[in-house]
């Protein structure tokens, strides 16, 4: 089963311990994210102050994180799930899970990244900031997963999916495979900004029940007999859709 994730703009910053290794994460040796890498840092360090203002989605140039963000290849790094601070990793509370639904986390999430593309999980990651809006030369969000288009598609191919995206990344790699979607409405109205808590809480669930069963969610030969059987609190179950390459469970917000 593999679940993708959408990233936060907020980030934690590293410990100081120096990496022993050169940067490796998902599809890390193919051309396109060598490219995006090179892009971005030459960007940064071309000396153009309103080109990297625009690349961090700042008004004024904050030079610590240009200083952390140039360096990103020497920098200290941190599991990707830990990584990311924004309000779903808050409600997912990594750290504070039983390990076991840590484990099936760091085995199942693909978590999309802005400059990075799709990483793993439990990949290594620097800080960096790259706004999803921006272009760089060849390099943007579009761009970027368009590349990987052929990679994904066999690293999903055969396998569970579960999409907890944000809709700019469902835009940016759309799935073509058999999926489920998760949709949350708040008074009969799709929820989009708002949605990042309820897919952090939602991810809870989902690791938890894993832990608590016993056995990893990936097992279950049809997706949607276990998920519909979560319970989280705040959410109730709409709707259960069937459509041609996916199936979207609709949760209701309840206050």
């Amino acid at each position: 089963m593999y679940i993708l994730f959408s990233p936060s703009e907020g980030k934690q910053i590293p410990a100081s311990a120096q990496p022993k290794n050169a940067l490796e994460f998902l599809f890390h040796t193919a051309p396109y994210k060598k490219d995006a890498l090179e892009t971005y840092l030459a960007a940064l360090r071309s000396g153009d102050e309103a080109l990297i203002c625009k690349i961090f989605g700042t008004k004024t140039l904050e030079l610590d994180t240009l200083a952390l963000a140039q360096n990103l290849l020497q920098a200290p790094r941190l599991p990707a799930i830990e990584l990311y601070s924004g309000v779903a990793y808050k409600a997912l509370d990594f750290k504070n899970l039983p390990q076991d639904s840590q484990a099936f986390l760091l085995d199942s999430v693909l978590i999309c990244s802005n400059l990075f593309g799709f990483v793993r999980a439990g990949d290594l990651l620097p800080f960096y900031k790259f706004h999803q809006g921006v272009s760089v030369g060849t390099l943007s969000l579009k761009s970027l997963y368009a590349a990987q288009k052929h990679d994904m598609d066999a690293l999903l191919d055969g396998h569970e999916v579960l999409d907890l995206r944000a809709e700019v990344y469902a835009k940016a790699y759309p799935l073509a495979m058999p999926h489920t979607q998760v949709v949350f409405l708040k008074n009969g109205k799709k929820l989009s900004h708002a949605s990042k808590l309820y897919r952090g809480l939602y991810l809870r669930e989902l690791a938890l029940n894993a832990q608590k069963s016993g056995e990893n969610l990936a097992a279950t030969s049809a997706l949607g007999a276990s998920l519909p059987k979560l319970c989280v609190e705040g959410l109730a179950l709409l709707d259960i859709a069937h459509h041609t390459h996916k199936q979207i469970l609709t949760y209701e917000i309840i206050d």
